[in-house]
């Protein structure tokens, strides 16, 4: 999957793969909820529970309705 973010993905996976967490900060419409979703999805393959904290309800919204309304893997 190619996407305008794909580099903050890998590099995103990458730290998570070697210290088991990873702060990503970005400035406002950076895409930083779809980038949390496709991470989740890619870590998370067989299902599993994401924790997302957010300052800004909007934000939480949206994580929601990214998630019913873009296609991140092959069980959504």
């Amino acid at each position: 999957m190619f996407c305008k973010n794909f580099k903050s993905i890998i590099e995103i996976l990458n730290k998570l793969k070697e210290y088991s967490l990873c702060l990503y900060a970005a400035y406002t419409s950076r895409g930083k909820t779809k980038i949390s979703i496709e991470v989740a999805t890619r870590l998370f393959q067989k299902g599993g529970i994401v924790l997302v904290t957010t300052p800004i309800t909007n934000t939480k919204k949206s994580f929601e309705e990214n998630i019913q309304n873009y296609h991140f893997g092959n069980d959504r």
